[in-house]
């Protein structure tokens, strides 16, 4: 029985969806019932796709950019299988990982990820809940250079389990590649469409984990992940949305109060020009990896 739906939401991304179904149905067909896509740009050509894997493919074509939640909402309405699989087009299966996270989907509930393998090597697909110092220690932080904000960024990504071994439970996942059950995801009410892009997966878990329900991580599956291969051909909106989420987040689930969300939303309000400035003026690496300056720290 097929018991899992993919889901991916693309925006101007064809080409690295094209390459996510076609490594997905190839390493996981026989557990993979449709592939429901959404196109948020709206004049993408999906006849290809169509065409090469004919009934296995729904496209939903809304009309205009709904953003990333409200999206995977409206694919769900769609979902006949007990279980859901949300993957970023610019996620790239390398082997089978689907069996042994349906098995502990199964034995845990709630939600499950793997690792990633990206360019710069394999990454937590996970954050504890994020508090304000943690916007201070994000991956084109300055602030950086400082071991005590490095520590800071390392804890929220979960790298102080970096040599964990067997599956553990996280605070919240990323919404790359995440294996969820379709009732969990119902009953916690899905995604919060407030968020058009970024932290609504934080969002979700924190609802799910207050619910009650388990979110693991596999540390020894991964899945390839080309980091900011889709969200870099629209840096300066991605930056804004960014910041505009995280602030949204951090007043939902009372994390700044008073005057602090003045402070807070003038320190996203400046972030938010950096990051554009850096991605004007480097539009080659719109994603400037915190890796790489903890590196250059260590030289």
């Amino acid at each position: 029985m097929k018991e899992i739906t993919s889901i991916i939401v693309d925006y101007n991304s064809l080409e690295h969806t094209k390459l996510a179904i076609g490594t997905l149905l190839k390493h996981e067909d026989e557990l993979i019932d449709k592939v429901i896509v959404v196109d948020n740009y709206g004049i993408s050509d999906y006849t290809c796709l169509l065409n090469r894997f004919k009934d296995r493919i729904i496209v939903i074509n809304p009309g205009r950019n709904l953003g990333f939640g409200k999206a995977i909402n409206l694919a769900m309405k769609y979902v006949k299988t007990p279980y859901v699989l949300l993957q970023n087009p610019d996620t790239q299966l390398e082997n089978k990982i689907l069996d042994r996270m349906l098995d502990s989907l199964k034995k845990h509930g709630g939600a499950v990820v793997p690792m990633a393998k990206t360019p710069e090597g394999m990454e937590f697909m996970a954050r504890r809940f994020t508090k304000p110092l943690d916007i201070l220690a994000g991956r084109r932080s300055p602030l950086l250079v400082f071991d005590s904000f490095r520590k800071i960024g390392e804890k929220y990504r979960y790298l102080d389990k970096r040599n964990e071994k067997e599956p553990f439970q996280i605070d919240a996942f990323t919404g790359t590649f995440v294996l969820i059950e379709k009732e969990a995801f119902l009953k916690a009410g899905g995604f919060d469409e407030k968020f058009f892009l970024f932290m609504e997966d934080v969002d979700l878990s924190r609802k799910l984990r207050r619910m009650g329900y388990n979110i693991t991580l596999l540390p020894d599956l991964y899945v390839k992940h080309l980091v900011g291969a889709t969200r870099g051909k629209a840096p300066l909106k991605s930056g804004f949305a960014k910041a505009k989420s995280v602030y949204l987040y951090l007043s939902k689930w009372h994390e700044i109060k008073g005057i602090l969300k003045f402070f807070v939303g003038l320190l996203l309000a400046l972030y938010t020009i950096l990051i554009s400035f850096v991605n004007f003026v480097d539009f080659q690496r719109p994603e400037i990896s915190w890796k790489k300056q903890l590196k250059r720290k260590q030289l």
